[in-house]
């Protein structure tokens, strides 16, 4: 039981599987361990009470290793998600900011093209 219930855990954890293809192979893992030793031992066991309770014991236990593998991998994916979003904030920065003073410039520009224009139209004004 232990090494399935670590196989339950690395599904979650290490292999670069969506919420739903671990949920399904962690599914899996735990009810082809469980049908597998159900079928062997209901052939050598005497009494099948103790056997039930077991298997019983040990769906639990799998039940909940998916429940505490699926929290895991819940909480790396929105932290893996805000990490995303924080990188693409840092790199739309300085591109921002560099847009903002493009504008900064060319308004400059225009404002000082606006200035020359009116001092030579009072120039004109004055000499005409």
């Amino acid at each position: 039981v232990s090494f399935f219930l670590f196989i339950v855990f690395v599904v979650y954890t290490m292999l670069p599987f969506t919420m739903k293809w671990a949920i399904i192979a962690s599914g899996i893992t735990c009810l082809s361990h469980t049908i597998t030793l159900s079928i062997c031992l209901t052939s050598t066991v005497t009494e099948l009470e103790p056997l039930v309770w077991q298997i019983l014991a040990n769906v639990i236990i799998f039940t909940c290793g998916n429940l505490a593998g699926a929290y895991h991998k819940h909480l790396m994916d929105l932290a893996l998600k805000q990490t995303y979003q924080d990188t693409c904030n840092c790199i739309k920065s300085p591109i921002k900011l560099e847009f903002e003073k493009h504008q900064q410039v060319e308004q400059r520009f225009k404002e000082n093209v606006f200035f020359v224009i009116g001092l030579m139209l009072c120039e004109n004004v004055e000499v005409g």
